[in-house]
């Protein structure tokens, strides 16, 4: 918020009158400091919340994943936003604070996300170690359920 609070505050193009830069410069300055203050914010996130790891690069690679889906989401957001109220404008009015809602919800998966990564990329090819009991009897269930299914068509 600090990146972008002056520029909407301000605007690019007055913004870039100050500092002597094209509108188009100060925008893409102000993403790339956004991108790298929501992938640090998250590295330090997943950090603090477990106690596994001790090394900073374990929780690289779901940080970058999770910054590069919220991004996407938050392109998507605005193409969403600007084409409701190009359709109408009462429709975007009434539709803006839904989007935003499910668009909160959507990054909070998103982070989860990352985490998870993490954790998955961290166990490696021992997925089986993940599985809770109840995990494990509900593919046993799916796989006898397939193999049944299978003597039953021949």
């Amino acid at each position: 918020m600090a990146v972008v609070s002056p520029l909407v505050v301000v605007g690019p193009r007055q913004l870039g009158e100050w500092l002597n830069l094209s509108s188009e410069l100060v925008w893409v300055i102000v993403v790339g400091l956004g991108l790298i203050i929501c992938f640090l914010l998250l590295l330090v996130l997943y950090k603090t919340a477990t106690i596994h790891f001790k090394h900073w690069n374990r929780y690289l690679p779901g940080a970058l994943l999770s910054t590069v889906l919220s991004a996407v989401g938050m392109i998507g957001l605005g193409i969403y936003i600007r084409r409701m109220f190009e359709t109408n404008a009462v429709l975007g009015t009434l539709i803006t604070p839904i989007a935003l809602m499910t668009t909160a919800y959507i990054l909070c998966l998103i982070v989860l996300a990352g985490a998870v990564f993490n954790y998955v990329k961290s166990v490696g090819p021992n997925v089986d170690s993940i599985l809770t009991p109840a995990m494990k009897s509900a593919i046993t269930q799916v796989n006898s359920f397939e193999k049944a299914s299978i003597v039953d068509s021949d």
